[in-house]
């Protein structure tokens, strides 16, 4: 998974683009959510408009939607996307966000390895004093870091030049992400 990630990292697209995209699904949104919801008068057209509306509904039956008013719920759920929307264009702009940081898949994904360790019970401590360690040895956690990281291309390995350098980059990586929603949207 993370090379296919890393791969989408170093392609990344700027974040105005992303903005644009949530922009252009809130105005079509919007506009469904008014033709649904067309608001004219009771007097007016309202027999054409409630057949033209059974008739939809009796063609929707394709649509993992329970009430008898499809359309109508098609309407609400657009509502749902409009504060989407709004929820995502606000996640843009109040983190101040420029989009995907080179090395941030990285860090996600030895984050993710720590929960696999910690999941079943083995050390994830990160020494950063292996010049310290009687054996010079860095933590076991860096050393299988070390080794999982030898296995991917060397473009995107991080700071393989020591375990020192490794045991640091670690420790930020772990750091950055504690109490955050990584890009999968799990807590670490």
């Amino acid at each position: 998974m993370f090379l296919f990630f890393v791969e989408g990292e170093q392609a990344a697209r700027p974040v105005s683009e992303a903005r644009k995209r949530i922009e252009r699904l809130k105005k079509a949104a919007s506009v469904f959510q008014k033709a649904v919801h067309d608001s004219k008068p009771q007097n007016i057209g309202s027999d054409s408009r409630i057949y033209a509306d059974h008739l939809v509904d009796r063609y929707l039956n394709d649509l993992p939607i329970g009430a008898p008013e499809r359309l109508r719920s098609m309407g609400l759920m657009a509502s749902s996307l409009i504060v989407a929307c709004n929820r995502a264009l606000a996640d843009l702009g109040n983190r101040n966000n420029q989009g995907r940081r080179r090395g941030e898949t990285w860090g996600n994904w030895v984050c993710h390895v720590r929960k696999i360790i910690d999941a079943h019970q083995l050390p994830t401590e990160v020494r950063k004093d292996t010049d310290k360690n009687k054996k010079g040895k860095p933590s076991p956690f860096v050393a299988l870091i070390r080794e999982l990281q030898a296995r991917i291309p060397e473009a995107n390995r991080k700071s393989s030049h020591s375990d020192i350098a490794l045991s640091e980059a670690i420790a930020r990586a772990r750091r950055c992400r504690s109490g955050r929603k990584s890009l999968r949207g799990d807590q670490e």
